[in-house]
């Protein structure tokens, strides 16, 4: 109860209102069911005993008002009141039924939408210690079981909890012993059935969300590594895990159905029996005139009430066997988002252009407290419009480094200056619409070229001639518009309609979409053959002195053309200097040139 509570104070203030506007609506629901189980009574007493009512003082007005003097006017009558109140009562219910399943699902997007936004607003370094699994995890299946399982079973419970009562108070003006004898009766039946069952039900809940997430990394293994996995013959491993997975999800989730679905038929046996026996009861004198209006009162009343109450067990099972996906969907919203300006404020900021030089003071860095220091009093100076590498063996910092240049890390320790200005605030924003970054390995949409020079812009809003500029600069124009679609192209998923020197241009000439004067390039032709990385470094090396291009190189023959070469170890700057100061005066650098 206490995370339903947490849930509601997530949702947006609209919907807490469409939520009260919802329960009036579930309360004439209830009424018209009243109504509509308590009409029968008259309309089944005229049926026994029609003189009775029609010799009625009481009555005579009404009858009198509808012109009833014969048995058949009145049950005419009370048969068309019948009709007219079921009719009434059921198309409410149906608005009612209708809304609410809407409500919850809107709901459910609502609560989908705020994780996957909080989510895609944490820090890099947030990104970096999770698991993607866990995350996708989160964001789809939870969000969705939360709907399915926990939202629209809550409006239902909700809804009920006015119907059930409702109808027992039908019960209560018909036969007040009978009522109590049914609450009783049906009520503990399902609350014994319910309490044995709880905690298996959060077991099952566990085992659904790990089964889960675990078939989701064994999926993105499986086909992100496909290459492999053909080649080493070894499909059998990951079929193995994936099926281990999905057979404890699908069994648990068959556990649940099966809890959720059973109670009904142990009680409905146990109220057909029980209206039997109490049929039998009521005509022992031998007089069964007042039996009639009794039992069809509460076979209707059972009708509605039965599946009223199993529907009711049915959602408290979907919620108590959601559990864990209510754990960790409150975990997604609880997450902060640390920007200091909306996304629409950042986007309208101009860009900070490097002028005269990026510094790096005395800059100490860990990615937690209990990791050691990946960088200890590094210092360096970036000139703007040079082209300068970062070297060094693996560790040594240097993907760190280029990270927090980037931006999306911050220094324990030690400032970044932009032309003196500290980098942090409103600037940071704004020298992160400056600079760019190219990786080893290009993430490709399943889209156009075009959309993937652009990416992340709608459409409808790509600036083509800006794209076409790009890719000039980039070097792979000339490929593009030698194709028939030309820009409308589609690369495949992850670009496997290109090859890898054709991936990594169309990087750079995304990088070079957004006007960056400043780009990184994170070991961008490390696996490249030695022909298509020279081809690469050809479009790399035109973009020298018009803008400032920081390497990160793995391979030294890269960097020979490099203004300015920094040798890391340890995560601090060692040597730096031109390729042949480099070669003059540093052994290590001597080694790794003569180890390629």
């Amino acid at each position: 109860m206490s995370q339903l509570k947490e849930l509601w104070t997530y949702l947006p203030p609209r919907r807490q209102r469409q939520m009260f506007l919802l329960l009036i609506l579930m309360l004439l629901s209830s009424l018209g069911e009243m109504v509509s189980v308590g009409s029968i009574f008259p309309f089944l007493s005229a049926f026994s005993n029609p003189e009775n009512i029609l010799n009625n003082p009481k009555l005579k007005l009404i009858f009198d008002v509808f012109s009833i003097e014969t048995p058949i006017e009145l049950i005419t009558l009370l048969a068309t009141g019948f009709i007219l109140t079921v009719i009434i009562a059921n198309g409410i219910r149906l608005i009612t039924v209708h809304f609410r399943i809407r409500f919850a699902s809107a709901v459910g997007a609502d609560i989908s939408n705020q994780i996957y936004h909080k989510t895609l607003q944490q820090s890099y370094i947030f990104h970096v210690s999770q698991n993607s699994s866990h995350l996708i995890q989160t964001v789809t299946v939870d969000t969705d079981n939360l709907t399915q399982n926990v939202l629209i079973p809550l409006a239902t419970l909700i809804n009920n909890a006015f119907i059930i009562p409702a109808l027992i108070t039908t019960f209560i003006f018909i036969d007040g012993t009978i009522a109590f004898g049914t609450a009783i009766l049906l009520g503990g039946a399902y609350i014994i059935i319910y309490r044995t069952r709880r905690k298996l039900l959060t077991r099952n809940s566990k085992i659904i969300t790990e089964a889960g997430q675990k078939k989701i990394k064994v999926v993105q293994e499986g086909i992100g590594g496909v290459r492999d996995i053909l080649l080493s013959h070894n499909q059998e491993f990951f079929e193995k895990v994936y099926q281990k997975s999905e057979y404890s999800l699908k069994k648990a989730k068959a556990t649940n159905n099966v809890i959720a679905q059973s109670p009904k038929f142990f009680i409905e046996a146990l109220a057909l029996s029980a209206i039997a026996l109490l049929a039998l009861s009521l005509g022992k004198n031998g007089d069964f005139s007042r039996v009639i209006p009794i039992l069809g009162s509460l076979a209707l009343g059972a009708k509605k009430l039965l599946p009223t109450l199993q529907e009711t067990f049915n959602s408290l099972a979907k919620i108590q066997g959601s559990k864990a996906s209510i754990t960790r969907v409150l975990i997604g919203l609880r997450r902060q988002v640390n920007n200091q300006l909306k996304i629409s404020a950042i986007q309208s900021l101009t860009p900070l252009p490097l002028k005269k030089e990026l510094k790096l003071e005395e800059i100490w860095f860990r990615y937690s407290e209990e990791t050691d220091w990946v960088l200890q009093n590094l210092n360096l100076t970036i000139q703007a419009k040079t082209t300068v590498a970062f070297v060094g063996s693996t560790g040594s910092g240097k993907s760190t480094t280029a990270d927090l240049i980037l931006g999306l890390l911050q220094p324990q320790k030690g400032s970044i200056l932009v032309d003196d200005l500290p980098l942090e605030g409103e600037r940071l924003y704004r020298w992160q619409k400056n600079i760019a970054h190219v990786p080893q390995s290009i993430f490709l949409c399943d889209g156009t070229i075009a959309e993937n020079i652009a990416f992340g812009v709608p459409h409808e809003k790509i600036d083509l001639e800006q794209v076409k500029k790009a890719a000039r600069l980039a070097q792979i124009a000339e490929f593009i518009e030698y194709l028939p679609a030309q820009y409308d192209t589609y690369v495949g998923e992850r670009g496997i309609r290109l090859s890898g020197g054709q991936r990594q241009r169309i990087g750079i000439a995304r990088a070079l979409y957004g006007d960056a004067s400043v780009i990184v390039f994170d070991e961008a032709t490390s696996a490249l053959d030695n022909a298509t990385e020279k081809e690469v470094m050809k479009a790399i090396e035109s973009l020298s002195h018009n803008f400032t291009i920081i390497m990160i190189a793995h391979r030294l023959s890269t960097v020979e053309k490099c203004d300015r070469i920094f040798e890391l170890s340890q995560g601090q700057v060692i040597t730096e200097g031109t390729y042949q100061e480099l070669l003059d005066k540093s052994t290590k650098f001597r080694h790794m040139t003569t180890a390629i």
